[in-house]
């Protein structure tokens, strides 16, 4: 199949999925339930759920309501969760009414950069990435016309971006939704102007948490805790089922089942530089570009996974990397650590999940657990050489108070 053909059937059925997301969501609540539900989505009773809630908030702050309780505008009725940043868009004339035109217009432009993103690459791309976009967690992203997206857009300029743009785009997307900081690892390079870009990015960061837009207090510190023990990706699912299993026979052992999730984790992260050096990878096939991208998809993977809310859409963020692993696996005819990482993934994306504590869920986060370590792997091997070596060598030797780094 010929570059242009393959460009022409993504765009083709992209432009599909994401009209038949918009046809289903102006359908009534009960028939729009139904035709979600076929696809694995549990579907909201109204349209673009989480624009509306953030828009209804817009509302409630020109109104002069506190935030801390529910909102009384539109159909969501949340209080606010999210860092006042959002707050900000007050000043613009959109509220809850508008949902539907802000949603189409964020994922539209979700849709452009889908496109630019297969665009190099499209034989080897297009049925990686329309596998993924076709997956219930990100069809229930386009259904609930989720907040992430704009942090994927923002996410996207910034691998594109100069450094200092770069720094700059991650930063607001961080004052966004936090975690995103997290993609300032992709613009790390050999040349001291990128320090001197992450250090004016922590000091922005820094400034802005003490202006009156700011409530990390109130954002971290009620849900935190909370999503770190009970509700991240790695942490649900099977603490639970060997839990309940074990208290049939009168044996309650929840909390160390939490931290020993937490360990495991830890354990994978720490174990990545021998990881990195063992499997195979097609990674010095990466384009600077392509660099940033699984950089930027790998972190946001591996922070959601350890603190995100158990909520598959936050699996979007690895759109950015799939057409360049793909790409690169092709030319390893797949077998490499990109085309292994792809099949896992893939496989996460399409295994169904109905909101049970279901044996299809348990499956599922496993495979999450397999991706942990591959994901840390593909960051490590993507930075530059003089940031792999540095974090490669860390583990190496200890000697007395002095840490030697080595070159590999």
């Amino acid at each position: 199949m010929s570059s242009k053909r393959a460009l022409l059937i993504y765009v083709a059925v992209a432009a599909s999925i994401f009209g038949a997301v918009w046809g289903a969501s102006a359908l009534t609540a009960e028939t729009k339930r139904q035709v979600f539900g076929f696809v694995g989505v549990s579907a909201m009773p109204f349209a673009f759920a989480d624009t509306e809630a953030v828009l209804a908030w817009l509302d409630c702050y020109r109104a002069g309501r506190d935030m801390r309780q529910p909102c009384d505008f539109g159909y969501s009725h949340f209080p606010l969760t999210y860092p006042k940043t959002w707050l900000a868009l007050a000043a613009l004339p959109i509220g809850w009414k508008h949902a539907w035109p802000v949603a189409v217009i964020m994922e539209s432009l979700l849709f452009l950069v889908t496109v630019l993103l297969v665009l190099p690459y499209p034989r080897a791309a297009a049925w990686p990435a329309l596998g993924a976009l076709a997956s219930p967690p990100l069809l229930l992203a386009l259904e609930r016309a989720n907040t992430d997206i704009w942090v994927l857009l923002l996410l996207y300029l910034a691998c594109v971006a100069g450094c200092w743009a770069g720094a700059a785009l991650i930063v607001v997307a961080g004052t966004l939704k936090v975690y995103p900081v997290a993609a300032l690892a992709s613009i790390l390079d050999d040349r001291k102007r990128t320090w001197v870009a992450v250090a004016l990015a922590a000091l922005l960061f820094a400034g802005f948490c003490v202006t009156p837009l700011a409530n990390w207090s109130e954002v971290l510190g009620s849900n935190l805790a909370y999503l770190s023990t009970t509700s991240s990706f790695g942490h649900q699912v099977l603490p639970e089922i060997l839990n309940d299993s074990l208290s049939k026979r009168g044996v309650r052992i929840e909390p160390l089942l939490r931290v020993g999730a937490i360990m495991i984790f830890l354990g994978l992260l720490i174990s990545t530089p021998w990881l990195a050096r063992c499997l195979p990878s097609a990674g010095a096939l990466a384009t600077e570009r392509d660099r940033r991208l699984i950089i930027c998809a790998m972190a946001m993977f591996l922070i959601s996974f350890a603190v995100g809310r158990n909520y598959d859409y936050k699996h979007i963020h690895l759109l950015l990397a799939i057409p360049a692993l793909s790409a690169i696996a092709a030319q390893r005819r797949w077998i490499c650590l990109e085309g292994l990482f792809l099949a896992l993934l893939l496989a996460a994306l399409w295994l169904t999940y109905d909101g049970n504590h279901t044996a299809s869920r348990a499956t599922q986060e496993l495979v999450e657990w397999l991706l942990v370590p591959l994901s840390g792997v593909l960051l490590v091997q993507n930075l530059p050489g003089r940031m792999r070596g540095w974090w490669g060598a860390l583990p190496v030797k200890v000697r007395l108070f002095n840490i030697r780094a080595e070159t590999y």
